[in-house]
């Protein structure tokens, strides 16, 4: 072996036990089953606790001299409902469907309730939910552009008179503008612009079913968010519920005939205030980070590689966590700058490759 500066390692059951098992730990979640929760769920606390023995391990292994930094990019909580966009904007107009007989008939089967959410609630009852998670990324994709060829999809809009569709699973919709989306009616400039405050107000006014105000706590053009080179690519609208068990579906463009679907499935999701332990000798002992201010994910990058002496590329995104560091720290090193590396002497991708990598991003959520 030899000498190494940093070692990183992500454990991901975390993650996935809490999507799919969440249900077992929360009484008040509609999927609660409490004899199958006095079966499981000492199962799910046995592994956390297996989590927290590991780092424990790890703690006493490194010792006083090496510096850890424990991270979880979000927090987690129930879902009970799942919103899908695309029946809101065909309801209020902003999306409407061809007039050719496939997509008339694929309508009419959609609104007797002929559609995936169905079929996969029909798989549950028979004892087949497993296959959810049997399949590889590659054939799963296979069956979703399978899906959208017998059910309800995007390829039934037409885009000639649509001005906006969803993507995604946080709430993503974009704007049919033209130039950019193959067949754009949307104009840049003033008619996008009032047609995307049409859409904002519309929003805004959507209710929570079960309380006096607004499902979305807040609401986003896609410029106050992302900028860059590729920010065009990015969505014009972005929605965050004031509740968060309510999650936007994005796997399948009308995988339900309702805007709001009581959730089945998984019974966890994500959070936005995750998780951040530093621990070493630069940092400030028993230190809180301020809630009013949290950190950013940006800026953990940043913080580390200023903990470890290394210049930041000029163009990185996020600041350094200054607060965390010890005074001494502070006054002992300071931030340094480099200009980023633009080229590319590491390995290369294959057009396909990187398009089977796109294609499989979309499909789970992360590209619109």
């Amino acid at each position: 072996t030899r000498p190494w500066d940093l070692a990183a390692f992500h454990i991901f059951g975390t993650d996935r036990i809490q999507h799919e098992l969440w249900h077992l730990l929360d009484p008040t979640h509609p999927d609660h089953d409490p004899r199958e929760a006095e079966a499981h769920a000492p199962e799910v606390i046995a592994f956390f606790e297996r989590v927290d023995r590991c780092i424990g391990e790890i703690l006493d292994t490194a010792g006083s001299g090496v510096n850890i930094v424990l991270l979880s990019d979000h927090g987690f909580g129930p879902i009970r409902s799942y919103l899908v966009f695309n029946n809101w904007l065909l309801s209020e107009g902003f999306l409407h469907l061809k007039r050719s007989v496939g997509s008339r008939l694929k309508y009419r089967l959609f609104r007797l309730g002929f559609t995936p959410d169905f079929c996969y609630r029909l798989l549950m009852r028979l004892g087949f939910a497993h296959l959810r998670h049997s399949q590889g990324i590659g054939t799963r994709y296979r069956i979703f552009e399978a899906l959208d060829r017998i059910f309800l999809s995007l390829r039934d809009v037409d885009w000639a008179r649509t001005v906006a569709y969803a993507k995604g699973n946080f709430g993503q919709i974009y704007l049919n503008v033209r130039g950019r989306e193959p067949h754009g009616i949307v104009e840049p400039g003033r008619h996008y612009e009032e047609t995307r405050e049409r859409l904002i107000e519309a929003l805004a006014a959507i209710p929570h079913p079960d309380r006096e105000e607004p499902l979305f706590a807040e609401i986003y053009r896609g410029e106050e968010i992302y900028t860059g080179e590729q920010h065009a690519l990015a969505p014009d609208i972005l929605l965050l519920p004031g509740d968060m068990s309510f999650k936007a579906l994005g796997s399948m463009d009308f995988i339900t005939n309702r805007f709001i679907q009581p959730s089945y499935g998984q019974s966890g999701d994500h959070r936005m205030d995750g998780i951040l332990v530093m621990h070493g000798v630069p940092f400030r002992r028993g230190y809180r980070i301020d809630a009013r201010i949290p950190p950013r994910i940006l800026d953990i990058t940043p913080t580390i590689l200023h903990l470890m002496g290394i210049p930041l590329p000029d163009d990185l995104d996020g600041e350094v966590l200054l607060d965390l560091f010890t005074e001494r720290f502070r006054n002992e090193r300071q931030i340094t700058y480099a200009p980023a590396h633009t080229g590319g002497s590491g390995g290369t991708i294959s057009p396909e490759e990187e398009e089977e990598v796109r294609k499989n991003l979309i499909r789970l959520g992360y590209l619109g």
